[in-house]
């Protein structure tokens, strides 16, 4: 069976490391000198020293984050152990009815910051797969559809290229999502 595998980028975890560990050493630094504000060194150390074990949990996770064959799609970072269905963050191609990408460009006052992006998936009514049932708490005020792949720590991949490889996947019987597998590029 033929499968494409997605991996979180370890370019990025570098970079979480790089932008939080300066200020882990600030907050040392400032914590070394007599006459400081502790309560700061403190905070700074406690929040930015979050981001080295993320960073370093990044960078060694070595599993798949979004696996693709020709039954569904799997996407660990849509994966909760809190649900209680059998097909935890897998999805049937026969349960796609639309597929669309969802950019959320933040900014803080009026700074770009980095922009997140969603693949958003709008499953059809009557398909039993990874949302068993209806979830009463939907993301439809923001924008976002019944399945959510966050594509924040992947790999780079040109996601226009990915959502409209999504959609014929979704479109085409068993033997068209064998060759799609075998010729895909993005």
């Amino acid at each position: 069976m033929t499968e494409i595998k997605l991996y979180k980028s370890p370019w990025k975890a570098i970079r979480l490391l790089l932008l939080t560990l300066p200020f882990v050493i600030v907050g040392f630094y400032i914590l070394s000198k007599q006459d400081s504000d502790r309560t700061m060194a403190w905070a700074c150390i406690c929040f930015f020293g979050l981001g080295i074990p993320l960073g370093l949990f990044n960078l060694f996770d070595r599993r798949p984050q979004i696996i693709i064959d020709e039954k569904g799609m799997f996407c660990r970072q849509s994966y909760s152990i809190f649900n209680k269905s059998v097909d935890k963050g897998f999805i049937n191609w026969d349960a796609i009815s639309n597929v669309y990408l969802k950019i959320n460009k933040n900014s803080y006052r009026g700074l770009p910051l980095s922009p997140q992006k969603f693949i958003c998936i709008i499953k059809k009514d009557n398909s039993r797969s990874d949302l068993g049932r209806k979830n009463p708490r939907s993301f439809g005020a923001f924008g976002l559809g019944d399945f959510n792949m966050p594509l924040l720590m992947t790999q780079k991949i040109n996601e226009e290229k990915f959502v409209e490889f999504i959609k014929a996947m979704s479109d085409a019987g068993t033997a068209g999502r064998q060759s799609l597998l075998l010729i895909t590029n993005f």
